[in-house]
């Protein structure tokens, strides 16, 4: 290693002094010289064993790789959004415009696969196009025709069967992932990869398999990848035409607008807001693995978990309830529960609602919360999930922030603001409030908490405020840990939302 660091060493003099003495050589460079030999230098052990090292984004270059001495290799190029659009010269792209049923038929001929390229190939040459080759056809599908064709039309029922059919490996893995993205709306592929294998100890063979399986489901119409602009490496993913067909079949009747067939159908500020709150759930339910799947309640060591099908976002969350005069609707980022086992007599769901808070607007986020204290007070979380429904209980709030600071802001603001509303916190359910910070480190420690109503710190850990906030249910109607929660999708439905 030290010989390695000498002629690296000698290498930065050898062309700063080569640099310096060609008058032709571009400032640019010249300034970058320094900085390129740093990273060859900070990553010399890797490089020594032959270890690839990504190039930084900041600095123009290539990967570099040690093999009998130092090569270049060109590095790989991820084409953004922007990039991706219909080349003019391309046959293919040609074929999308005038004739979007034939091109979804290559569209699924290549199936996410170069080793399809030549039945690509053909069917093209049967739609009358011979001039297309395997090489035109890859770079078609990988590079120009970003948006996958939308199947036309509304799907046949007996064509359903034939869609199920034809989604791979619908027996394994397909059904969690489409059920989280209908559940979830959109999911960003390492939140997909979380759901399935939650924890911090998620392999590369792991990775890679929920992204080739997720390539496959693309080109079957099943999930819609998209990505937006100044997020070229990001990869999001909501449920596709035929995926929402294959749901339905699942979960019964779906509520709204399930499958995604264009990019116009998504807005970045509402995939922001889903990506965030859904990392809420699945941060603490990965927390909840990395502990073992394991906590301690007042000295009792208890089995916990925050299982997927517990879980419920926004789009199935829409719920009025009466006030004087009228209605007030409220929407919360999800529904979860907590599922506890002390092995000897408690076996239950311990239920929640999640809210994610982006730091703005504040005065709308105080009125949320509340809009929360007097929905607590009426019926609708019990038309809408029937299982919880027990004289005294309340489901309690989770709302994480963006930092300490407006944690305890937001909670001393509703305290002043509920009486000039005629608000009687005493009879709202609880609402508790964390930091992004905490959600990142831990939020199932002791501490972790502020109960928005006293605006006091919760001394205790958040598996014991849940047990606590779930005793009348306990009590009365306890739901089973082998129950699957039961949701109505029409149970408190806001009445501008009863026709549609």
């Amino acid at each position: 290693m030290q010989s390695l660091l000498w002629v690296m060493r000698k290498t930065v003099i050898f062309h700063l002094q080569t640099r310096q003495n060609k008058c032709m050589a571009n400032e640019d460079q010249l300034n970058a010289l320094p900085e390129y030999f740093r990273v060859m230098l900070d990553h010399a052990e890797d490089i020594s064993q032959q270890t690839i090292v990504q190039w930084p984004e900041n600095l123009e270059g290539e990967l570099l790789n040690r093999v009998h001495g130092w090569q270049r290799i060109r590095a790989p190029k991820i084409v953004s959004a922007s990039a991706r659009v219909k080349k003019k010269d391309c046959p293919l792209c040609g074929l999308a415009e005038s004739d979007s049923k034939a091109h979804g038929v290559l569209w699924e001929k290549y199936g996410g696969g170069e080793q399809n390229l030549d039945q690509v190939v053909k069917a093209a040459q049967d739609a009358g196009l011979a001039g297309v080759n395997p090489d035109i056809a890859k770079k078609h599908f990988q590079n120009h025709n970003y948006e996958q064709p939308a199947p036309l039309g509304r799907i046949p029922a007996e064509e359903r069967v034939k869609i199920v059919n034809s989604i791979p490996d619908r027996k394994g893995r397909v059904p969690i992932i489409l059920v989280a993205l209908y559940r979830h709306r959109f999911l960003s592929r390492r939140q997909i990869v979380q759901l399935l294998i939650p924890g911090s100890k998620i392999s590369q063979s792991d990775d890679k398999t929920v992204s080739r399986l997720l390539n496959k489901m693309r080109f079957k119409h099943a999930v819609y990848e998209f990505r937006l602009p100044g997020k070229a490496a990001q990869k999001f993913y909501a449920l596709g035409a035929y995926g929402a067909a294959y749901v339905e079949q699942i979960e019964g009747d779906l509520v709204g607008k399930a499958g995604v067939t264009k990019l116009e159908q998504i807005s970045p500020m509402k995939l922001q807001h889903d990506i965030s709150a859904s990392d809420v759930f699945i941060t603490m339910r990965c927390q909840l693995h990395d502990m073992g799947g394991q906590l301690s309640i007042q000295d009792q060591p208890y089995a916990a978990d925050m299982s997927p099908e517990s879980w419920w976002a926004e789009r199935n969350l829409s719920m009025a309830f009466r006030i004087p005069g009228g209605e007030k609707k409220i929407e919360p980022d999800g529904f979860a529960t907590l599922i506890v086992n002390d092995g000897r007599h408690l076996q239950a769901h311990l239920p929640m609602w999640l809210e994610w808070d982006s730091g703005h607007k504040r005065d709308r986020t105080i009125q949320q919360l509340i809009n929360y204290a007097v929905f607590s007070q009426s019926d609708a979380a019990f038309q809408r999930f029937p299982q919880t429904r027990a004289d005294g209980y309340k489901i309690p709030l989770l709302m994480v922030t963006n930092t300490p600071e407006r944690a305890a802001d937001l909670s001393e603001a509703v305290i002043k603001e509920a009486p000039r509303q005629h608000i009687d916190l005493a009879h709202s359910g609880p609402i508790y409030i964390t930091d992004q910070k905490t959600l990142d480190s831990s939020v199932w420690q002791t501490g972790a908490w502020r109960s928005v109503l006293t605006g006091e710190v919760v001394e205790v850990g958040l598996g014991e405020i849940l047990l606590k906030d779930s005793k009348a249910l306990l009590d009365q109607n306890p739901i089973h840990a082998m129950v699957p929660i039961q949701i109505d999708p029409k149970g408190a439905r806001p009445t501008s939302a009863l026709s549609a």
